[in-house]
């Protein structure tokens, strides 16, 4: 399986199946850099063979559909993990993103990571160590993924998407953290024409130090999309710039997010920030306040 080389120095050191420590290890790094695959690439080396149907590999990731890994597919882990195993080599288990396991789920993976079944091994993968049990983290061998240099991502990009100019390839990295493979994805998808209608809008809100009528219907078509402009905006202008405000900016757009999931009217969600839009573009501190009783943000 041939990886970028980014993720290759971390596979061939996993590789060596003798000086491991431990069952369990946790590929930990930002969206977009090859954790699945490079999972994938590992069990296949630890095995000594392709993995295709194998079945002394186990895959866990949310089902389709679904937001959580929930407890009954840690439960139907557990009980694979107490078969025999049909090569050599024991049996691998990987679960993807492990942070979106339900606590059940976490509780009941916990157990297993306690007390392992023979020949069994484990590669999870993780964005944010913050939002894991502490106590699956303590039995965890840690293995950090980095991204590449800007540089270095730059070139990686223009030589796998046709037609991509430098500064377009820069401006992919930028907005997802150095991440290659979402940049990647973005740049493959309509994420730059979007990007660009979105600069147009945003240029006449600096210019006008206003809202405009344009980016507000923008807002009521599609909030989520809005909140993830706006946030992605607000990172660039925060790396750009040694102000706060942009950052203030940020937070406000994550808090909006999640209050999106919540039972809170979304219309004046919108309002609110837009208000705050509109403080930002004058210089002027953004500020929310999330009231849950009034359903709300005041």
């Amino acid at each position: 399986m041939q990886l970028p080389f980014w993720l290759q120095s971390t596979r061939a050191s996993l590789a060596q199946q003798t000086s491991l420590r431990g069952h369990a290890f946790l590929l930990l790094g930002i969206a977009g850099l090859g954790q699945e695959a490079l999972a994938k690439a590992i069990a296949q080396d630890w095995l000594g063979h392709a993995m295709n149907d194998d079945p002394d590999i186990c895959i866990i990731e949310a089902l389709e559909g679904k937001r959580d890994i929930g407890v009954e597919q840690i439960r139907a882990l557990t009980a694979w993990a107490q078969q025999t195993a049909h090569g050599k080599r024991g049996r691998v288990v990987i679960v993807h993103q492990i942070e979106r396991m339900t606590t059940a789920a976490a509780n009941s993976l916990l157990k297993t990571l306690e007390e392992p079944p023979e020949g069994v091994r484990f590669l999870m993968t993780a964005q944010r160590a913050g939002k894991l049990l502490p106590t699956i983290l303590s039995r965890c061998q840690r293995v950090v993924l980095s991204p590449p240099s800007l540089d270095e991502g730059v070139v990686w990009l223009r030589q796998s998407v046709n037609d991509v100019s430098e500064q377009e390839a820069k401006l992919a990295l930028q907005l997802h953290a150095g991440a290659p493979i979402a940049a990647q994805t973005w740049l493959l998808s309509s994420g730059l024409s979007e990007w660009r209608e979105w600069q147009q809008l945003w240029q006449d809100c600096l210019h006008k130090q206003e809202v405009s009528q344009a980016l507000a219907q923008w807002a009521r078509s599609d909030v989520t999309r809005l909140c993830r402009l706006l946030a992605a905006q607000s990172y660039l202008t925060g790396q750009a710039f040694d102000t706060v405000l942009p950052w203030q900016m940020l937070r406000l757009v994550w808090q909006v997010e999640k209050a999106l999931t919540q039972n809170i009217s979304k219309d004046l969600l919108v309002d609110n920030l837009l208000l705050a839009v509109n403080r930002f573009l004058v210089g002027e501190m953004p500020n929310m306040k999330l009231v849950e009783k009034r359903g709300a943000l005041a």
